[in-house]
């Protein structure tokens, strides 16, 4: 496994770690400058990470209360559904 450059703060549950190690190489490989993820199981936090920077030209770090602006969110889930039944 090749090292990782520490590009985020936040935690992963025991068990996803390799969402972390996928994270960081957002950054290292594939030319990421900002990021946030979050992912719940069973209703519970399992994953909260974030890094980088928002903006590249202010530089300011992102932080966990970073706010950001999501587009076209809903058309996986919305596609998926019907196959579903739902």
């Amino acid at each position: 496994m090749t090292s990782l450059m520490k590009h985020s703060s936040g935690f992963c549950a025991p068990g996803f770690e390799a969402v972390r190690e996928a994270f960081e190489r957002n950054f290292d490989h594939h030319g990421e400058i900002g990021a946030a993820v979050s992912v719940c199981l069973d209703g519970k936090p399992v994953v909260d990470l974030w890094g980088g920077v928002p903006d590249s030209e202010s530089g300011r770090t992102w932080r966990e209360e970073t706010a950001v602006v999501v587009f076209s969110c809903t058309k996986g889930a919305g596609r998926t559904m019907p196959a579903y039944g739902v």
